[in-house]
């Protein structure tokens, strides 16, 4: 019983610290014969279904659909600005349970938002730290407010050290890295550890903007930042 009062007592500690702006949580996998649509660099948009897909740990290179009138398409990342899938129920359950490893997940994730999204996004993204031009397809963690920062997720990203309590994960698991997307721009990752420098980076072109954050900035209200950037005016931006 005590267990149980301990529990709850730090997951309300933990709601009422959550943050005001969240990215999505990210699904790691999705399934093939799910309907899907991709919209190429030419703006032509196809809808059918997904027959195959050639993915890396966090992206996708390659994708085959098949249209609604049975006509066969294949792609390379390159070639696409964005593909949608519609999440299967396996790929729901499995999203929930990667998102359910502590007490401060649980808190944070919107799982009334996650087991009903009607749509995966991957955008075309032009990989960091490469001397090719190297393109691939990653999921979009801020669509309801992506402008001219956009951010993807980072399947490879290390993660917080979890803290047990009585057996259970009270914290830890949370990504500590994420790879970004500023103004269609070659990809850069933002990571907890060198977060001061990146937040010069992406958000220095608005004074007002590093003036009002009066305090040293935290990785944990990066979504919150993201969001409240975007939203500016062309006016407040240099």
């Amino acid at each position: 019983m005590k267990r149980l009062i301990t529990i709850f007592s730090l997951l309300a500690f933990f709601v009422i610290e959550s943050r005001a702006q969240e990215f999505l949580a990210p699904y790691e996998t999705f399934f093939s014969g799910q309907l899907a649509y991709v919209v190429t660099t030419e703006d032509e948009v196809i809808y059918g279904e997904l027959r195959s897909a050639v993915t890396g740990p966090d992206r996708i290179k390659k994708l085959s659909m098949v249209d609604g009138y049975g006509k066969k398409h294949k792609f390379k990342a390159s070639k696409i600005q964005r593909f949608a899938i519609q999440p299967s129920f396996f790929g729901k359950v499995e999203a929930v349970a990667e998102n359910s490893s502590s007490l401060k997940e649980l808190s944070k994730v919107n799982f009334n938002e996650l087991v009903n999204r009607e749509w995966l996004i991957y955008e075309q993204v032009l990989l960091p730290r490469r001397k090719k031009e190297k393109y691939a397809l990653m999921q979009l963690l801020n669509p309801g407010f992506s402008g001219r920062i956009k951010v993807f997720h980072n399947a490879n990203a290390d993660e917080t050290m979890p803290i047990r309590l009585g057996g259970i994960r009270v914290v830890g698991g949370e990504d500590r890295s994420y790879i970004v997307v500023k103004d269609n721009q070659q990809a850069i990752f933002v990571r907890k550890a060198g977060f001061v420098k990146d937040f010069g980076q992406l958000f220095g072109d608005s004074p007002d903007f590093i003036k009002k954050s009066t305090r040293r900035p935290k990785f944990k209200n990066f979504a919150s930042h993201v969001e409240e950037y975007n939203s500016l005016s062309p006016e407040n931006l240099n």
